[in-house]
């Protein structure tokens, strides 16, 4: 084991809240539980105002905080981010420099090979183009893209969908991308830490009504507008249900003034952020999410492991996270009387949620740290041509 131990850098531009910084913060607290010598090295969280530092100092994963390191592109502040990096790789000799997202990739790679460091990891939590942007705005962001490509040893996409997306853009060759997807913590999802009567009471809500709920970040990305559009068609449907949206975000506040502004404010309840996701889901009856573009969302997943059918909107690796008709269903993004028409069919069918149910967590129990550790340490041992070992 020691001939084989690996110094490894984990490189993010910001420890805002978000599903990529989650996975960093657990991916290394796996690998330091595996026996690597792993950080993160992390620029500050400024945006939105919600870190994920305490939580990944709660899991005692070492964290080095690079102050001009941002996600939003500054030449000056990228130039003093850049000299800063290539310092903390030259002190910490890194065997691996893994990059998270365009940013991560671009000033980590450029800082590794500066001090030798030939194994550097690309990995593509969702694509910074999609349909949804500005023509112009999306060809000079695969032109980026491109350029990056031969900065790094290899690609990881969280999703087929993912890796597909980049092939299609002529961003890197087949033989230069890995299909990593993203993991559960099965430990703590694996089954409601509370009863559901519980679970509502605490968050204000009546165990007698049904609710549905999401979890998620309040920006255009995730297209609450759409959700809070759903949810006012389906409360003319239902009237009795209760909405539970948790998170944070710049569209918060729009997101409130839109329900106000339809007349349904008083069916939801949305306390913000929280860290106690397990105990949120246990409240919920039918998971739904709207986003426009997404890399493999794993909240469908953590929703799934918990027993929750899901309604989702196709973008991205969406359909390998929710099996259409199995675990919950996909409708097409920008569609939110379909999203409607799913809730509703699933809130007056109670067999066919526990069925859902069961399923989706048969489905997520293929996602849990295990195998991602599996296969990041097998990448990890191919670029380093070290033998990955078996505990």
């Amino acid at each position: 084991m020691p001939g084989n131990r690996l110094r490894i850098a984990q490189v993010i531009p910001s420890l805002s809240l978000g599903g990529a910084t989650g996975l960093l913060i657990q991916l290394t607290q796996q690998l330091v539980g595996a026996g690597h010598e792993a950080e993160i090295v992390a620029g500050p969280a400024t945006e939105a105002g919600v870190s994920m530092g305490p939580f990944a100092e709660s899991l005692g994963v070492p964290i080095h905080i690079v102050p001009s390191l941002h996600r939003s592109p500054h030449p000056l502040r990228d130039r003093q981010a850049l000299r800063e990096m290539t310092d903390v790789f030259r002190r910490g000799r890194f065997d691996v420099v893994h990059g998270h997202g365009t940013k991560g990739c671009l000033l980590g790679s450029w800082a590794a090979r500066r001090v030798g460091t030939q194994a550097t990891i690309w990995h593509i939590h969702g694509w910074g183009f999609h349909d949804h942007s500005s023509g112009l705005a999306r060809a000079a962001q695969v032109w980026l893209h491109r350029q990056l490509k031969p900065t790094v040893s290899r690609i990881v996409a969280v999703s087929e969908a993912t890796r597909r997306e980049g092939l299609r853009r002529g961003i890197g060759r087949e033989e230069d991308y890995r299909v990593i997807f993203e993991a559960v913590d099965l430990d703590r999802f694996a089954r409601p830490p509370l009863p559901r009567t519980e679970a509502c009471r605490r968050l204000g809500l009546d165990p007698t009504r049904p609710v549905v709920g999401s979890v998620t970040r309040f920006s255009e990305q995730k297209a609450p507008l759409d959700l809070i559009d759903a949810v006012a068609q389906l409360l003319r449907r239902r009237p009795e249900v209760q909405v539970l949206l948790v998170g944070d975000g710049p569209l918060l506040e729009a997101t409130k003034a839109r329900a106000a502004g339809l007349g349904i404010a008083d069916a939801l309840t949305m306390p913000g952020a929280r860290w106690d996701i397990p105990e949120v889901l246990a409240a919920i009856d039918v998971f739904a999410l709207t986003s426009l573009w997404e890399g493999f969302p794993i909240c469908y997943l953590e929703a799934s492991a918990m027993g929750l059918p899901v309604v989702g909107t196709e973008a991205g690796g969406a359909a390998e996270a929710v099996l259409d008709g199995r675990t919950g269903f996909i409708v097409p993004p920008r569609q939110p009387e379909r999203v409607a028409e799913r809730l509703a069919h699933l809130l007056a069918d109670e067999e066919l949620r526990r069925r859902m149910g069961r399923a989706g967590c048969a489905h997520a129990a293929r996602f849990g740290y295990d195998r991602l550790l599996a296969d990041v340490e097998s990448l990890y041992a191919e670029l380093t041509g070290r033998a990955r070992w078996s505990r």
